[in-house]
């Protein structure tokens, strides 16, 4: 199975807001390195966020955009379409104590028609340039096309085309289904609210990438 019906692409990155003996000039470098992953526009929102989350005396969770006034939590960014696939999304930045998360989402806007798994190269190109020095997790979603479709085989592939743009150059396409298949046994498969979860693990070569 290749098709997948309004696949969605959800980054999670965590980056360090304040570390342990940092000063005003070290907060201020991760505070921009932070803005730095988001479009001009949003940056230009956030900026005054910063003065008001220094004076919140428990920053357990802080919703950046909602301080900086902003009326929802998320902010959008201008659909455009790749290869015939339109694209859509928005960015969810917060402060989680002394960390950064950033929750990024990019979607097919396309809710009836299955869609090739090759459309999640182009998802994942929009996120190209978030990085994250305490780690990422990406969560694809989207809806089987039929009742009868093999959920792990369809897992496994969504896998595989995720990280087709990871491979080595000097990989053959056969020597990257085996890899693919090595990482694929150490998945853990669950439901949530009736629906099929998959997951897999990898140790980083590139904390902040």
């Amino acid at each position: 199975m290749s098709d997948l019906i309004y696949p969605t692409l959800d980054l999670f990155a965590y980056n360090l807001g304040e570390g342990l003996g940092d000063n005003q000039d070290d907060i201020k470098k991760r505070r921009n390195q932070f803005l730095a992953l988001m479009p001009k526009n949003i940056q230009d929102i956030l900026i005054p966020a910063f003065d008001k989350e220094s004076a919140l005396q428990n920053p357990e969770y802080i919703e950046l955009l909602k301080i900086a006034g902003q009326i929802s939590t998320f902010h959008d960014f201008p659909t455009k379409e790749i290869n015939n696939y339109k694209l859509q999304g928005y960015y969810y930045p917060v402060r989680l104590k002394d960390t950064y998360g950033l929750l990024f989402d990019c979607s097919v806007d396309e809710k009836d028609n299955p869609q090739k798994l090759s459309c999640l190269r182009y998802l994942k190109q929009q996120a190209h340039s978030i990085k994250a020095d305490l780690g990422k997790t990406w969560i694809i979603s989207g809806i089987a096309p039929s009742h009868n479709t093999d959920t792990e085989n369809l897992a496994k592939n969504i896998y595989k085309n995720l990280m087709i743009e990871e491979k080595s150059p000097n990989l053959t396409d056969a020597d990257y289904e085996s890899l693919i298949s090595q990482e694929w046994q150490y998945r853990k498969a669950g439901k949530f609210l009736n629906a099929s979860v998959f997951e897999i693990w990898q140790m980083p070569n590139n904390w902040v990438n």
